[in-house]
């Protein structure tokens, strides 16, 4: 077995202290210490990125003809949706299910405009996106 010298060294490899039985003439194999050493002479970034995180709701499509998918929903269970039309009215209030990934959405008898749609669990807003409904 192989132990690695200096991991942290600069370089492309490294050296090795032998501390295993000598089975000469036989060959020592898998020892590959360029797969665990850690690289950081490099001028090329090598870090993981950090994870973007998504935005809360997302709905699609958009512009909304007869069904939406709302995504971004965590929530089981039933769930609150309000719609309010561009002056801020509330135009549609419905009970919904989720399921944990989304909630699928049917605009209805809704006329074409841009409207507000808020999401709610509880009594808690859970977000709002903005949906524009086109026929």
């Amino acid at each position: 077995m192989g132990v690695i010298d200096h991991p942290d060294s600069n370089g492309v490899a490294c050296g090795l202290l032998w501390n295993a039985l000598d089975i000469s003439p036989g060959v020592l194999i898998h020892s590959f210490c360029n797969q665990i050493k850690h690289y950081h002479d490099s001028p090329f970034a090598a870090s993981v990125r950090p994870i973007t995180p998504r935005p809360g709701l997302n709905l699609w499509p958009n512009p909304i003809d007869a069904y939406a998918w709302l995504d971004g929903v965590a929530e089981r269970g039933a769930l609150q949706v309000r719609w309010r039309d561009a002056a801020g009215r509330v135009v549609r209030d419905e009970q919904v299910y989720g399921n944990g990934f989304g909630v699928l959405l049917a605009v209805g008898q809704l006329s074409e405009g841009v409207y507000a749609v808020e999401l709610l669990h509880n009594g808690d807003r859970l977000g709002v996106v903005r949906a524009v409904v086109r026929r």
